[in-house]
């Protein structure tokens, strides 16, 4: 099949590497994959390499019409089978050009769980009858699609998927990483308020006061926040804010548990690839956590925006390192069972066969 990814934004996140892995993936299938994003993106950089090609969109705003026509013309002539969106934007775009005539069946993807605003253009953003199908990353984000009026059929839950093997040299390492102080508790996410970076700010000393060696590791963009929130809380001695980094296999080895203390979220990759690499991992309680987490199984779970419960739960890992070692090793097999991208794009072929076929 031909298949054209759409996506505006232009940093690397969780969204754009999962296009990026898919694409891989799909690409490996026979199929034939272009990548339409923004000029200034990362995506144009490394999907050619890739054997993915890449067309370029302005996807300024959701009533960009120049983008909307531009896409249009491109389905045209390119006849595209599928055509998926991973970014609002996108998705806006995308779907104009099916009213304007684009041939290729429309898929939607989302990956947040905020709440599908009520009002009569989001209704028709999701609802639309121009839409094939739509996919969501989980069960928390399917229910957003319910509220939004989404028909249940068109509706699928797909969970993002990893390169395991990948991540199996990251896993070797993290092996024969000593559990004993100095513990580094690392946290991987853009700095955004909805991430709760300041929760981990606000228990780091109650961490400290028992382990005082310890070392919190911040990896994702908004290095300056971070900074000043880490002064505020007294604890700036204790972080390592590392910003932006692309070793991030390497960087997880290193680190004793991941947290993620998230007051909304969809399904959060590093979670995902911190198990597979062997690391134990805890998350609050919220959207789609508890889908990656299964409770004191595979990971711990502590109630969103709580500090003092996300300070119990690291202190119960580096207290216990039974428990540790048996959580991160039931969390590898968990991810090599259930999140592969390999299964991941199995089921994304499924979809476009469906949708193209209502196409034809």
């Amino acid at each position: 099949m031909k298949i054209l990814f759409l996506s505006e934004s232009t940093a690397s996140t969780g969204g754009t590497r999962q296009l990026l892995l898919l694409a891989c993936a799909l690409t490996a299938r026979g199929h034939s994959m272009t990548v339409g994003c923004r000029p200034s993106s990362v995506l144009n950089a490394v999907c050619p390499p890739l054997g993915v090609k890449i067309a370029n969109f302005a996807f300024r705003c959701d009533a960009d019409a120049v983008s909307a026509f531009r896409l249009a013309a491109f389905c045209r002539r390119e006849r595209f089978d599928v055509m998926q969106t991973f970014h609002p934007r996108a998705h806006a775009a995308a779907l104009a050009a099916k009213y304007l005539g684009a041939p290729a069946a429309l898929v939607v993807r989302r990956g947040v769980i905020f709440p599908i605003p009520p009002n009569p253009f989001s209704r028709f953003k999701y609802a639309s009858s121009k839409i094939s199908a739509l996919v969501a990353v989980s069960e928390a984000v399917k229910t957003e699609f319910l509220k939004a009026g989404v028909a249940p059929g068109k509706i699928n839950v797909i969970h993002p998927g990893i390169n395991v093997k990948a991540w199996e040299e990251a896993a070797a390492a993290r092996a024969v990483l000593p559990w004993a102080p100095p513990f580094r508790v690392g946290m991987i996410a853009h700095y955004s308020d909805f991430k709760g970076h300041d929760l981990l700010f606000k228990a780091a000393p109650r961490i400290l006061a028992d382990f005082p060696d310890t070392r919190f590791v911040f990896i994702g963009r908004g290095e300056n926040a971070l900074k000043a929130m880490a002064a505020e809380a007294g604890v700036a001695g204790s972080c390592e804010i590392l910003g932006t980094r692309d070793d991030i296999p390497a960087l997880v080895s290193g680190l004793h548990i991941v947290v993620s203390p998230s007051r909304q979220e969809g399904v959060p990759n590093t979670l995902i690839e911190a198990q597979a690499a062997g690391v134990p991992v805890a998350g609050s309680n919220v959207g789609g956590i508890p889908e990656v987490i299964t409770a004191n199984e595979t990971g711990l779970l502590f109630p969103p925006n709580d500090p003092e419960a996300l300070a119990a739960a690291l202190l119960l890992l580096l207290r216990d390192r039974a428990l540790a070692g048996r959580l991160s090793g039931a969390g590898r097999e968990s991810v090599a069972r259930r999140f592969s991208m390999e299964a991941a794009a199995s089921r994304f072929e499924e979809i476009y066969r469906a949708a193209s076929g209502e196409r034809a």
